[in-house]
Order: C-alpha cells, then sequence, then structure tokens
C-alpha cells in the first residue's frame, strides 16, 4: 500500500543550498534507509529501473541567495518520502529506533530531524496511506 511519510527537518546554522539539489534528499533518504537496515538500503540502491519510493524537494521559507536559497537557523522545513512498498517504510523507520534521532546533510547543509510523521493531520496533510483502490476511486479525470 502506498504510503507516505514527512522529516520534519531544521537546520542547526543558516544553510545555503542549490535550488536543484533533488540527489541530495535522495542522498539523505538512502543514509536513512542504511541505518534502519543496511542490506535493503544497498539492495534498492543497485536495482535497476525505478525505485519503490518517491522524494520531494525540500520545503521551508528561504530567500535567494545569488544563486542559491538561504535558510535560516531554527527555520523548519520538510521532505516528504512515498514509500510503494510497505516493508521499505518499516526499514526506513527503524533508523528513527536505533539511535537518538540523527541528523542529516543536505550538500553541506547540516540539518536535525525534528519528527518523523507518517498520518495525515491538520498540521501536516502530506502523511498518509491508502490502497491502490482507493487512489484510483479518489483520482481525478484529469
Amino acid at each position: 500500500m502506498p504510503m507516505s511519510a514527512v522529516l520534519s527537518l531544521i537546520p542547526e546554522t543558516d544553510v545555503t543550498l542549490r535550488p536543484t539539489m533533488g540527489h541530495h534528499a535522495h542522498a539523505a533518504f538512502f543514509s536513512l534507509l542504511r541505518i534502519g537496515n543496511p542490506e535493503k538500503a544497498q539492495e534498492v540502491h543497485e536495482s535497476p529501473g525505478q525505485k519503490p519510493f518517491t522524494v520531494s524537494p525540500l520545503v521551508g521559507k528561504s530567500e535567494r541567495w545569488g544563486h542559491d536559497l538561504l535558510i535560516r537557523a531554527k527555520t523548519e522545513c520538510w521532505i516528504r518520502f512515498t514509500f510503494l512498498h510497505d516493508e521499505l517504510l518499516t526499514d526506513f523507520g527503524d533508523a528513527f529506533f536505533t539511535q537518538e534521532l540523527p541528523s542529516i546533510r543536505l550538500g553541506q547543509a547540516k540539518f536535525q530531524l525534528n519528527r518523523l510523521v507518517v498520518s495525515n493531520s491538520e498540521q501536516q496533510q502530506w502523511g498518509g496511506n491508502a490502497t491502490y483502490a482507493q487512489l484510483l476511486q479518489t483520482a481525478s479525470d484529469d
């Protein structure tokens, strides 16, 4: 069943990032998956073709800083990961039970993980799950 998890991230200091930093978010996903299940991380990373997950861009308040984006210290940001296999979310989630909340890097920027949300709520509507049948029922004709 497809599931979405939202990571709340907070930079420890002011950070600058390129606007096109998707490969850094992708690397952060594998870094966390490797903490939860190193074998699964290697298997998914080495598998050819499409991967059983998606990664959103970093979302949060930022300012233009030349060609980069400036995110001020203590500004909450989010990344959404969508999992197409239940066990992948389980392996990913294990990273949050094996140690204190790990920090992650997006390029040279260091972020502290604030929380992981896997349910839809008024505060965070990006998390949640649905069966494929539910997705088809609620899809628009577009």
